[in-house]
C-alpha cells in the first residue's frame, strides 16, 4: 500500500488545489531556468523586485558575521 493510498479525498483535494496555486505563482515569475529572462542585476525571482545598487551579495556573510 502507498501513502497515496492512506490518504483521505479531501486531503488530496487540498494538495491539488496548493499545486494549482504554486503553479500559477511560479508561471507569472521570472523564469529560474532560463538565463535570458534574469534581470541585468541581483533580483527577486519571486517576486521580481529588482535590489539597489549597494547590495552586495557577495560579502553578506562577511557583513552577517
Amino acid at each position: 500500500m502507498t501513502s497515496r493510498e492512506k490518504e483521505k479525498p479531501s486531503r488530496l483535494t487540498s494538495n491539488a488545489k496548493d499545486r494549482d496555486k504554486i503553479r500559477d505563482k511560479l508561471l507569472t515569475c521570472i523564469a529560474p531556468l532560463d538565463p535570458y529572462s534574469y534581470p541585468a542585476d541581483l533580483g527577486n525571482v519571486i517576486t521580481g523586485l529588482i535590489a539597489f545598487k549597494t547590495v552586495y551579495a557577495h560579502v553578506a556573510v562577511n557583513t552577517g558575521n
